[in-house]
């Protein structure tokens, strides 16, 4: 899983595993890129990908023609190097093919497939509610966007992408919340301001972060006040190509591990509205989640 660390397959059945290597940094619009894949001559034999810093070592030998690719972004032209090779370093450009410009200013959505909206504020105040979500998606990309505050607490929208999925998050090994959930595929969870994490639910109890260079995503607001966007690969996804099946999506604004939200989407009081529930807290201010908000792909 690349970020701290990766693991790979490496064929050296025909040839000797190299003794040196290519080392350097991969930056998307100049920010360090983790996940990012660079490869050499031979993609079965010459390749690594960043560690969460854009750094990469890359097993190689002798001359070497090199690239780096991250989703998003677009590919770098090809970089001579003759291993040992230290400071071959990537500055990969975004993709302007995105039908949104993932910059943090949601002004160009101004016609999604679905838009909702929550003003009334939670039970933890004005300063921890979830505003508005916006989803769309072309035959690359699924595209999110969504506006809330938040002050000290969490803001986590959950997939759900096919039948089957966790049915809580009492458990999950990273962003464990007090949620009973409808079968989450994926979440995206960001605390504050700080970068968002998509995570893969395996089960109840594994949920494996989705490398940062295989989505696109930027804020933008002065806390508490944010606007968040993503782009995320239909391929990130778990998918070959854009599904013909309903997505569901619903999340809220949550307290710390093992504890409930303050604000939730969809619910009673939103556009449009659905049943989903928070609990008192004597629960722990617990979130059920019986109904998402649908997405047609």
């Amino acid at each position: 899983t690349p970020g701290a660390s990766y693991s790979g397959t490496y064929d050296y059945i025909s040839k000797a595993v190299p003794t040196t290597v290519v080392e350097g940094r991969v930056n998307g619009a100049g920010a360090p890129l983790s996940g990012a894949l660079v490869e050499g001559n031979d993609p079965n034999f010459d390749y690594a990908y960043t560690f969460a810093d854009g750094s990469y070592t890359a097993f190689a030998s002798g001359a070497q023609s090199l690239k780096a690719s991250a989703a998003g972004f677009t590919t770098s032209p090809a970089v001579s190097a003759t291993a040992p090779a230290t400071g071959i370093n990537f500055d990969l450009a975004r993709d302007l093919r995105t039908k949104y410009t993932i910059d943090g200013d949601l002004s160009d959505w101004t016609a999604p497939k679905v838009t909702l909206s929550s003003p009334a504020e939670g039970v933890f105040g004005a300063d921890n509610n979830w505003l508005t979500v916006q989803a769309d998606s072309d035959a690359t990309y699924l595209y999110l966007a969504y506006t809330y505050r938040v002050s000290g607490n969490s803001a986590i929208l959950y997939l759900d992408t096919k039948a089957g999925g966790a049915l809580k998050a009492d458990n999950f090994p990273a962003w464990k919340r007090a949620a009973d959930l409808t079968g989450a595929d994926y979440f995206l969870a960001r605390y504050e301001n700080q970068a968002a994490q998509l995570r893969r639910v395996d089960s109840e109890t594994a949920t494996p972060e989705v490398a940062a260079g295989e989505y696109l995503q930027a804020s933008s607001g002065t806390l508490p006040a944010q606007s968040f966007e993503v782009a995320i690969p239909w391929t990130s996804l778990g998918y070959t190509s854009r599904p013909s099946t309903p997505i569901k999506l619903y999340g809220g604004i949550f307290g710390g591990d093992g504890y409930g939200a303050g604000d939730i989407f969809p619910d009673a009081g939103s556009t449009p509205a659905a049943a989903n529930t928070i609990g008192p807290d004597a629960q722990q201010r617990r979130a059920t989640f019986t109904e998402g908000l649908t997405l047609n792909p």
